[in-house]
């Protein structure tokens, strides 16, 4: 859980499930912070927030990696030097980074070294930074669910074609639908996220979506 100030109250986080393409099996989880009240995301704009969420996520998605999954956490492009200090060991963690921004290339870099993996967010009409994770093995790029919804056949494809040029896989987001799964698969997309596959849920019921796959 994460803290916004002593007069709110604490975060819960959930976790999304993402699975893979081609035969649904569970892979990860994105963390999701919470109010537990409304269920609203924090004001992750505010710095401190966003890093005691980023310090818990890391924390509690320990969880979901200790169950052999991968533990997709959400980064700001301003607090990426924080995971030279938060991260000792970087396996099976995917830090999502997120379109307020552009990251530190050079922070990028030593991350990359350790073996950090990133994902790039909301791929490619919101994230302006979209090509520096391709120094990184490993990387993956989310295309965004409003690209997914809009955009036609063709330049669907073109886009995770290009992605895979680059060597990186592809999570499609906002999948809500059967049918959004069968358009997703034919464009090639090697993940898939949205409400069809998982809505937001507790380790407890990730645990059970996993035995039930």
């Amino acid at each position: 859980m994460c803290a916004e100030s002593k007069a709110r109250p604490q975060y819960i986080f959930e976790y999304q499930p993402i699975v893979r393409a081609d035969t649904r099996l569970l892979i990860g989880a994105e963390a999701l912070a919470r109010d537990p009240e409304t269920m609203e995301v924090p004001d992750i704009t505010d710095f401190k927030i966003a890093q005691t969420c980023l310090e818990r996520a890391i924390l509690e998605s320990r969880q979901i990696i200790q169950r052999g999954l991968l533990a997709a956490v959400n980064v700001e492009p301003s607090q990426i030097h924080l995971l030279l200090q938060l991260v000792e060991n970087p396996a099976g963690y995917l830090f999502e980074i997120t379109e307020r921004g552009e990251p530190n290339v050079g922070d990028l870099r030593k991350l990359g070294e350790r073996g950090v993996r990133f994902a790039i967010d909301d791929w490619p009409l919101l994230h302006a930074a979209h090509n520096l994770v391709v120094i990184h093995k490993g990387s993956v790029v989310k295309i965004s669910m409003e690209f997914f919804k809009t955009e036609n056949a063709v330049t669907l494809k073109n886009a995770i074609d290009t992605v895979h040029s680059a060597g990186m896989e592809v999570i499609v987001e906002g999948v809500e639908h059967e049918e959004d799964v069968a358009r997703a698969i034919k464009a090639g997309a090697d993940f898939l996220q949205g409400n069809h596959i998982g809505r937001p849920m507790t380790l407890e019921k990730l645990d059970d979506f996993a035995r039930a796959a």
